[in-house]
């Protein structure tokens, strides 16, 4: 979350990631991810309390606290749609995994 996205191109942003979605599920393939870190970091800093302030660096840019926290939002992200254990390519349309183990593949939305 940046002064940018909370403020003067909200909209902009939102309708970026509203696209930024869209796109990534016109694949319709198992292995493509879509986490919307801005979402993420809304939902925790509304919990908290808190406002974009605590994590500003620039308009553009989280400052050290804010790059901490989405990266921490992002790692439970990550266990939340992977598990724990290795990442397997799955055959798109068929729903099945190969059982072969590769990288993370995520599509990581928004300005954090």
């Amino acid at each position: 979350m940046t002064k940018a996205t909370a403020t003067y191109n909200h909209a902009e942003v939102e309708n970026y990631i509203a696209t930024e979605q869209a796109q990534a599920s016109s694949f319709d393939n198992p292995n493509i991810y879509f986490i919307d870190l801005n979402h993420d970091m809304s939902v925790y800093m509304a919990a908290h309390g808190q406002t974009w302030q605590s994590y500003y660096g620039d308009s553009w840019h989280p400052n050290e606290a804010g790059h901490e926290l989405a990266g921490e939002l992002l790692f439970d992200d990550f266990i939340a749609t992977f598990g724990t254990g290795s990442i397997e390519w799955q055959s798109p349309g068929s729903g099945e995994s190969t059982g072969q183990s590769y990288g993370t593949n995520a599509v990581t939305g928004g300005n954090v």
